[in-house]
């Protein structure tokens, strides 16, 4: 890193005749500055690109010179009391300012640098040089901006003009748009709308411009808006005034709409909440009739959650209902599940042991059966509910999906459920398997949440239902 001093170089005093190394460009920039519109021309000079903008400055990459730039360089030393102690409280750190900025100030007082510099070198180098002028190069660079800017400035400000919307004009300079539009040698057609200060606004049109207030109590393209004043204006009085009277009707009528609206929504919101409170209390009951259902009873309504099928497919209350029948042949366990995107039956099978059940390797899918027909016999059970003893059970299911397609095939496997031992039946475990919509077997839980009710349906003319033939 190098610092070069160029004050020593010749100044250039006449601008105009250096065109070669100086060119003030037609492209104007709009900005923002303390509220007001700012234009500015950018300035190409020995091979940097310079701004001049209406309030008088000369910038470099967006900063101006700072006479007084000591105020930003940190403390070397904190403060101290009169008797030389270190104060408890210290002044505030100063403001910081850019590395941008810092090269800047460096470049107005005449420096250059070579290489790589930060700020800490930059404060550095200026120490000595807090309080220098501007380099006497940029100010003669400075004069001849602020005269070629006045010869650009107009255009600029015309094109800047047409392109500014109705609502900028009016805020920008509201006596020359209604003059163009409204002439003192004619009757024009247009009717003007102005939302804000409509009292001031009126005192700044011309004699042969009418403006109409309304009162409007409501605005239908900013519902959340208080009432206001509007303003209309125009030439043609019979205009203005049937203008006045359709904002007035829209006003009134949208504000009524509006009203409804709101009303829906809180009757709406009302009926959610009580429902919200029936579910909740409905759950609650139903849950102390969980609670004071016999252990091992697993009939009832069962909360499930699968994260395959409510992750990956967005599905939410998934459900199982379990039933116990007793028949001629023998007790039957079977249930009615809704996972969402399918639907169905399970039909649980004579109870094997765990550890009698095939191996992975025997069976990747679900046990393969055995039997081609559609004997039910293993659907009679010789064990009549589970229990501690007999909590891990298999079970074949048939159903559909969502959409309406049989799921052929499905029963050919089975599956697994686990009633948990600690929590007495009221907890589960399965697997799930042999839907058209799932490329894997997937894992799910369940809670139970209410107790049993009888079945309202024929489990074997259910199940036939959803046979290859049903």
């Amino acid at each position: 890193m190098r610092f070069l001093d160029l004050r020593h170089l010749p100044v250039v005093t006449n601008l105009r005749r250096k065109s070669t190394i100086i060119i003030m460009t037609t492209q104007y920039q709009i900005s923002s500055y303390g509220g007001k519109t700012i234009i500015s021309f950018p300035i190409r000079y020995k091979g940097r690109t310079f701004h001049y903008d209406s309030l008088g400055r000369l910038t470099y990459k967006d900063h101006a010179y700072c006479k007084d730039i000591a105020q930003f360089f940190p403390r070397l030393e904190p403060a101290r009391t009169r008797t030389g102690k270190i104060a408890v409280r210290q002044p505030p750190p100063p403001p910081t300012k850019s590395l941008k900025w810092w090269k800047a100030q460096c470049l107005f007082r005449g420096f250059e640098w070579n290489g790589n510099v930060t700020v800490e070198n930059l404060q550095t180098f200026l120490l000595g040089h807090k309080y220098d002028s501007l380099n006497p190069e940029f100010l003669n660079l400075l004069i001849w901006a602020g005269e070629e800017y006045n010869t650009k400035i107009e255009g600029a400000v015309e094109d800047y003009w047409r392109r500014m919307s109705d609502e900028q004009k009016i805020n920008d300079d509201s006596r020359r748009f209604f003059a163009e539009i409204f002439p003192a040698d004619g009757m024009s057609q247009q009717v003007v709308v102005v939302k804000k200060d409509p009292f001031e606004l009126a005192n700044k049109l011309e004699s042969h411009i009418l403006c109409e207030t309304v009162i409007v109590a409501f605005d239908p393209y900013d519902p959340d808006s208080s009432k206001g004043i509007w303003a209309v204006i125009g030439q043609d009085k019979a205009l203005v005034l049937e203008k006045v009277r359709l904002i007035w009707e829209d006003s009134s009528q949208a504000r009524r709409e509006y009203q409804e609206m709101q009303m829906e929504l809180k009757r709406k919101a009302e009926r959610t909440k009580r429902k919200e409170q029936e579910t909740k209390r409905k759950r609650k009951k139903a849950l102390e009739r969980v609670a004071l259902c016999s252990d091992w009873d697993v009939t009832g309504k069962w909360k499930i959650s699968c994260g395959e099928i409510e992750h990956y497919w967005d599905q939410e209350d998934l459900e199982l209902d379990i039933f116990v029948t007793d028949t001629p042949k023998g007790p039957q366990i079977f249930a009615k599940f809704d996972f969402g995107l399918v639907q169905g039956i399970f039909r649980f099978e004579k109870y094997t042991p765990y550890e009698y059940w095939p191996s992975d390797d025997e069976d990747d899918d679900g046990e393969e059966s055995e039997e081609e027909d559609d004997d039910e016999e293993e659907f009679y059970l010789d064990i009549p509910k589970p229990s501690k003893m007999h909590n891990d059970w298999k079970y074949r299911w048939r159903g559909e999906t969502v959409s309406g397609e049989i799921q052929r095939g499905s029963d050919e496997s089975v599956y697994q459920l686990w009633f948990d031992e600690h929590k007495r039946g009221r907890v589960l475990e399965g697997t799930f398997g042999g839907c058209t919509l799932l490329d894997r077997n997937c894992f799910f839980k369940g809670v139970k949440i209410d107790t049993g009710v009888p079945p309202n349906f024929d489990i074997s003319k259910e199940w036939a239902r959803y046979s290859e033939g049903g």
